[in-house]
């Protein structure tokens, strides 16, 4: 080996090289397996190591034929990959390409927080079903164009307003944008992921489905149980309250705590 003929501390030197190499390996492989995790791509992940292992065993045992058809396979491997792991290559791009330091330059008014805040408590007390989208990095331009536009600004009012049962809008979901209600009324993609319960519907597949294809965070309030819960990163997270939502909204959303001072009161409807 070439190796013996290096000096010991050399030897040294290439063994903890290509233990460094397998561990950076072994992290990029955990955290892709991560971001991927509780999503049908892990399945067809399984899939694949069986097809490597089937592959190296016909390799090993010199099976002509099933090698063949095994080569046929592989060279499209590939191709399906990429298309059966889309929205998950999409997910893990998404990861990858975040970029915080452009948030440094927008002002956030710290008012919309507290807008937004009192409108999810009234519609917990009151059962009221809602699907609040707050765009960060990844831009919802397609979803956008699915509603009615408003660009208006943010209250309390408003929001009651949108998404009061006899309102025409109430039934799809509002982006927000920068401060500012982009577009309610939109049609947001459906997850078919395993961790949404039967027990809840189409808004809370709708909320973990945006959050599947994007950085978005989502707000959902449940008509039936009055339940708050929040979705991002493609997890669905349940049972909120007030405080915890807004603890939480302040950090995904990058509010400086200190800058919100008012009281987060009950609005008369």
């Amino acid at each position: 080996m070439v190796w013996l003929h290096l000096p010991v501390y050399q030897i040294i030197i290439n063994i903890l090289l290509a233990a460094l190499d397998i561990f950076i390996i072994t992290i990029v492989f955990y955290i892709f397996y991560q971001i991927l995790a509780q999503t049908k791509a892990v399945q067809v992940i399984r899939g694949l190591f069986l097809f490597v292992f089937f592959y190296l065993i016909s390799r090993l045992l010199s099976l002509t034929a099933f090698s063949w058809l095994l080569d046929k396979i592989a060279e499209v491997v590939v191709i399906a990959i990429i298309i059966l792991f889309q929205p998950e290559l999409r997910r893990v791009l998404i990861k990858i390409g975040q970029s915080k330091w452009m948030s440094s330059f927008i002002r956030k008014d710290p008012k919309i927080i507290t807008h937004i805040i009192n409108a999810v408590q009234n519609f917990q007390i009151l059962h009221t079903g809602s699907l609040i989208v707050f765009e960060r990095n990844v831009g919802l331009r397609n979803i956008i164009e699915s509603g009615t536009l408003l660009n208006a600004k943010i209250s309390t009012s408003l929001l009651l307003t949108i998404f009061s049962k006899k309102a025409p809008l109430h039934d799809g979901a509002i982006i927000i944008k920068d401060d500012v209600i982009m577009a309610a009324g939109c049609f947001l993609p459906l997850s078919d992921s395993d961790q949404i319960k039967k027990d809840y519907g189409t808004r809370h597949r709708a909320a973990l489905g945006i959050s599947e294809e994007s950085d978005a965070v989502v707000i959902v309030v449940s008509e039936e149980t009055g339940k708050i819960s929040l979705a991002y990163d493609g997890k669905l997270y349940t049972n909120y309250d007030i405080d915890l939502l807004k603890k939480e909204l302040m950090v995904l959303l990058e509010y400086e705590e200190e800058q919100i001072d008012e009281e987060i009161t009950n609005e008369e409807i």
